[in-house]
């Protein structure tokens, strides 16, 4: 071989080799490309897979807060139901024994005083007997709403059941709690329902007041009782006609 021939087969060499690093890079740029494109496109689902999980997670969430309004709701109604009388609208007795205590623990705390009004409807039982148990109703629904606009807001009224109800107020002296059973007693008296005659009625209203009648709710409660049949027997002649 001649020096001639060897240089031929060297440019020969360098152009196959220069070709060769020529495809190379051609196949590295595209395989570059293939890679940024196959990224893009995992990162696009990547995106995508976040979004709609991000979605998912924000539906449930709102499912979950839903559910947990409803079940409060649900709770506070039933618990609202346990304390509340059903005809009346009024706090019922368990509810009244709750409250009593509560305002009656105040009223030690602060040294104040507190009226206890035992209300009890009179012939309500010659009203169910005559004009039939759903004029009865109305009769004491009637009286219920007059005895909470008779009385303060801060004051409580409770049904306590059948044609007795019980009111409780914080009051500065004995005489605000006989004031107050006389203006129930008025009150009451100037109730008129038509269902569908003309029909009025009265209350007996004992009053007990803390400290000097008791300092327990039932110790309060049983002396306004006793009150309210002494007040009942002395207007009508007997305690039994209610």
């Amino acid at each position: 071989m001649t020096a001639s021939d060897g240089i031929e087969a060297r440019q020969r060499r360098l152009a196959e080799l220069r070709q060769e690093i020529a495809e190379a890079e051609a196949t590295l740029f595209a395989l570059q490309e293939t890679i940024r494109a196959e990224r893009g496109d995992a990162g696009q689902e990547a995106i995508r897979g976040m979004v709609a999980e991000n979605q998912r997670l924000t539906a449930a969430n709102q499912v979950a807060h839903q559910a947990t309004a409803t079940a409060y709701a649900a709770l506070e109604m039933a618990v609202h139901a346990s304390r509340t009388d059903s005809l009346t609208g009024l706090l019922n007795r368990v509810a009244l024994w709750d409250r009593l205590e509560h305002d009656l623990h105040l009223a030690r705390r602060h040294g104040a005083m507190l009226a206890v009004c035992f209300v009890d409807v009179d012939n309500f039982k010659h009203v169910n007997d005559t004009l039939g148990h759903a004029i009865g109703d109305k009769l004491l629904q009637g009286i219920a709403r007059t005895l909470v606009g008779a009385v303060r807001a801060s004051d409580t009224v409770c049904r306590l059941g059948g044609d007795e109800f019980v009111v409780f107020a914080p009051i500065s002296t004995r005489e605000d709690g006989i004031q107050l059973g006389m203006k129930i007693t008025d009150a009451v008296s100037q109730l008129q329902l038509q269902v569908p005659c003309a029909l009025t009625a009265s209350v007996s209203v004992g009053v007990s007041t803390y400290p000097q009648d008791g300092d327990t709710v039932s110790a309060l409660l049983a002396k306004a009782d006793d009150a309210m049949y002494l007040i009942k027997k002395a207007r009508t002649g007997t305690a039994s006609g209610t």
